[in-house]
């Protein structure tokens, strides 16, 4: 899905499927994504900060430059993603998986 310069903020999306889509530049502050799916999608510049992420999987997802900051990742996968130049600043990361 095709779902670029999109604002989510405060959305719910909980147990959403996103493998695959596109969320460049998508406004998600303070939004519920537990558990997400999005594996293998595009998050360049996406703005997660404040959203409830526990046990979202990220495997081989690109969230270059990506706005983590204060996020809940418990548990999440981060495991294959691209996190270059992502911001974790106060991100909660307990139990997250990546290599």
């Amino acid at each position: 899905a095709d779902l670029r310069q999109t604002n989510f903020e405060q959305a719910d999306f909980r147990g959403a499927q996103l493998v695959g889509a596109l969320l460049n530049n998508v406004k998600m502050k303070q939004a519920v994504l537990s558990p997400l799916m999005l594996g293998k999608g595009r998050s360049l510049n996406t703005n997660l900060s404040k959203t409830c992420l526990r046990l979202a999987d990220f495997s081989g997802a690109d969230l270059r430059n990506v706005n983590f900051q204060e996020a809940d990742l418990t548990d999440a996968n981060l495991i294959g993603a691209d996190i270059t130049g992502a911001d974790f600043t106060g991100a909660i990361m307990n139990g997250v998986r990546k290599a």
